[in-house]
């Protein structure tokens, strides 16, 4: 009695793990595809990040000879210029010893080629050779929101490109791999107009020009997403 007891719960386990095997979708029945978007656009913040060395003269005289420059320019210094760290280099001095010497780095946001090239040249005339420049824009969380959306369309239209290829067409998107990777930079518009006007009273004052043609290369904004859909009869 026991034997056929056990044979029946046997049998009965089995017509579920069949049931179950009929109701999910196997592998495939499955397309897995990786869509792709790039966008490119144009730069209008940029980041000038310069150093002060206490070689020739003190860092405390140096920085107050920039912030009377940038004030000058109509920069506003709360906003738009922070420290980025304060140390000492090592360099090599005239009788052949190394000697330790401070520094100082700032980064100072600015918004147009223009007042990157002027408040660069003012730095540069004033020794400061040590600058780098970083670009971004502000409309990067909208970018970034329009070229995910645009590499998941791919992924659905590489997917019913793939599916056509063998009489069948895509379904329902049953997976979606999202790689997480936006990046966490954000950025904030400027009053481009207002600021072209102070920086060109601030040119005249300083006998400084700048080539308001000047073009930084676009910035790139790419994003890719898996996606698995299923794989439907094309009839």
């Amino acid at each position: 009695m026991k034997k056929i007891i056990m044979l029946m719960i046997g049998v009965v386990a089995l017509c579920i793990a069949d049931v179950a095997v009929a109701t999910e979708p196997t592998q495939a029945n499955v397309i897995a595809v990786k869509g792709c978007a790039e966008l490119k656009v144009e730069p209008d913040i940029f980041f000038l990040n310069f150093t002060l060395q206490g070689d020739s003269r003190p860092i405390i005289d140096q920085r107050r000879d920039v912030l009377e420059l940038l004030k000058s320019a109509k920069i506003d210094l709360d906003k738009q210029l922070s420290i980025n760290s304060m140390g000492t280099t090592s360099r090599r001095a005239s009788n052949g010893n190394y000697e330790t010497v401070p520094t100082q780095s700032f980064t100072l946001r600015l918004f147009s080629t223009q007042q990157l090239q002027l408040i660069s040249s003012a730095l540069e005339k004033k020794g400061i050779k040590s600058q780098r420049v970083n670009i971004d824009t502000s409309k990067r969380d909208e970018y970034e929101r329009q070229v995910r959306i645009l590499a998941m369309q791919d992924a659905r239209e590489q997917a019913q490109i793939l599916a056509e290829a063998v009489g069948c067409k895509a379904g329902q998107c049953m997976k979606i791999i999202d790689p997480s990777n936006r990046s966490a930079l954000k950025s904030h518009g400027a009053n481009m107009n207002a600021s072209r006007v102070q920086y060109s009273e601030f040119a005249e004052e300083s006998e400084l020009t700048a080539s308001p043609n000047l073009k930084y290369e676009k910035i790139e904004i790419s994003y890719s997403v898996e996606a698995e859909f299923m794989l439907e009869s094309g009839k």
